[in-house]
């Protein structure tokens, strides 16, 4: 595979301590493997037909980033960021081909359209939160409690748009383009507390993880009920 990737890019301080950045991004994937099925004739009389991987297809991803940022002041820095992107291409799994075959259909047809990436995920946001306290700063308190010096809270969210799938109906017929769709939002939320002490010349510190501290429960495969799952559904309703 080969990747050409452009960026143009702008960054504007608005303020002492903060700045937006906007970014535009063309990334082409050329080379991008697929399978292709060859057919072997032997004098005329036999024939043999086997799939082969060959780098023949192209992939396509654009977007626009942009992030605000703000610089550590009073202990305290943060950042922003959105991200809109549309991934397409030829053919988003090289195993495509091979499937069509198992299911009884001819392998040879290749669509002439292109489709949408199993990565495809248009919209991101993320964020990050970090709160310093400096040795030797004695005045940093939230809510009148005092904190300790050498101490720095750090979180992290991200919220994106879910997995790419194929609609498709209750017969598990394809309803619409492939990957055409998105699930449920994955959302994460992390957060690393470290504390450092000085220990004779050597300075130490100890860190304290959390991840996930939502409990979100983010999906990673997508089920379609049967017929008789639904009519005992409609039925229920």
């Amino acid at each position: 595979e080969v990747s050409v990737q452009y960026e143009l890019g702008v960054n504007h301080q608005f303020a002492h301590d903060k700045a937006v950045k906007v970014v535009v991004y063309n990334k082409d994937i050329y080379d991008y493997p697929t399978s292709t099925t060859l057919t072997l004739t032997d004098r005329g009389t036999r024939r043999a037909d086997f799939f082969v991987y060959r780098n023949l297809d192209y992939a396509r991803s654009r977007g626009i980033e942009i992030e605000v940022r703000k610089q550590r002041t009073l202990r305290t820095s943060w950042a922003a960021s959105y991200t809109f992107s549309n991934a397409k291409g030829k053919s988003s799994d090289p195993n495509n081909l091979s499937l069509v075959r198992e299911s009884g259909g001819d392998a040879r047809e290749t669509s002439l359209e292109e489709e949408f990436m199993w990565w495809n995920r248009p919209h991101k946001l993320t964020s990050w939160f970090t709160y310093h306290v400096p040795h030797g700063d004695k005045a940093a308190a939230i809510l009148g409690v005092r904190l300790p010096q050498d101490f720095k809270l750090n979180a992290y969210f991200m919220i994106q748009s879910g997995r790419a799938y194929t609609p498709e109906d209750i017969f598990g017929n394809f309803t619409d383009v492939a990957y055409s769709k998105n699930g449920p939002f994955d959302s994460s939320l992390n957060a690393t507390l470290v504390k450092g002490f000085q220990l004779g010349s050597r300075r130490f510190e100890i860190t304290v993880q959390g991840w996930n501290l939502l409990n979100r429960r983010n999906a990673t495969d997508f089920e379609h009920r049967s017929y008789a799952e639904e009519i005992a559904l409609c039925q229920r309703y």
